[in-house]
């Protein structure tokens, strides 16, 4: 089990409240069991790649509680493990990418965002027609071998990627489509409305 944590945020989340078991039903791949993707998502929180929304109950038989933004984050964690990317810089920056809007996010939306998270707006955006991916830039400093790396989930049609400054060179760039994501994390039935 792991360790109860508190919640990371003060703002409501749309949709339910699942625990770690529930989380882990949602992202299980056949042939992978449910249990496995439980396991893989509490190494996640254990980690600080996904927060905590809420806690139920006290001591040992507590639960950290999680929303829909959560699943999303873990199953993009999860996408760009099987790609072979096992870095735990990598991961933190898709984490954050997935929780946390930047600059030239406030310049496209005017600094009113459509969503808590950008992982929440691409869920909501998807499910209207709208076209959001996460994509990762690394780049090598040519005079030092520095790597950099940056991050984003971002509507193609909206925000501009970032460029990085003089002295980098371009080595690659990782490509994550998003469009599955809503019909997936968001099953029938759940309370909470919709993303927003």
């Amino acid at each position: 089990m792991t360790d109860p944590k508190s919640p990371l945020f003060t703002h409501i989340e749309p949709g339910p409240r699942l625990k770690a078991s529930d989380v882990g039903k949602r992202l299980a791949q056949h042939p992978e069991t449910p249990e496995t993707a439980t396991k893989q998502f509490r190494n996640f929180v254990m980690r600080d790649l996904v927060h905590v929304r809420d806690r139920i109950g006290t001591g040992r038989t507590s639960h950290n509680l999680f929303a829909w933004s959560d699943i999303a984050t873990a199953k993009v964690i999860r996408s760009l493990m099987s790609m072979g990317l096992s870095d735990q810089s990598v991961m933190q920056q898709a984490s954050l990418a997935c929780y946390a809007w930047q600059g030239e996010h406030a310049k496209s939306y005017g600094g009113k965002f459509p969503a808590t998270h950008p992982i929440l707006a691409a869920i909501r955006g998807l499910s209207i027609g709208q076209h959001w991916q996460v994509r990762m830039d690394f780049w090598t400093n040519t005079k030092t071998g520095q790597r950099r790396l940056v991050a984003r989930v971002y509507d193609v049609n909206v925000t501009q990627f970032p460029a990085v400054g003089k002295g980098y060179e371009h080595t690659s760039t990782i490509t994550l489509p998003l469009s599955n994501f809503p019909q997936e994390v968001i099953l029938p039935g759940d309370e909470g409305g919709t993303p927003n």
